[in-house]
């Protein structure tokens, strides 16, 4: 994960593709994301406006309270 956070935020960043379950392994400096459920988009753009509660609470079938700190991601029941 700090090798894609060091290309993440390098000069010329490069397009990454990452694919989790686990918002904590989404190294900083990523900008943007796409939430699929059931094999179908729920959500799509700049990370900040795609990875919140109601998002993720809708994919996943379960109230989730998503947070941000220092650039990294978590989601826990809420």
């Amino acid at each position: 994960m700090d090798a894609l956070a060091l290309l993440a935020a390098g000069p010329r960043p490069l397009g990454i593709v990452l694919v989790t379950h686990h918002l904590e392994e989404i190294p900083p400096g990523f900008g943007h994301a796409l939430v699929l459920a059931g094999g179908r988009v729920v959500a799509a753009g700049p990370i900040d406006r795609v990875l919140v509660d109601a998002t993720l609470s809708a994919a996943y079938g379960i109230p989730l309270r998503v947070e941000s700190r220092d650039g990294r991601w978590s989601a826990r029941r809420a």
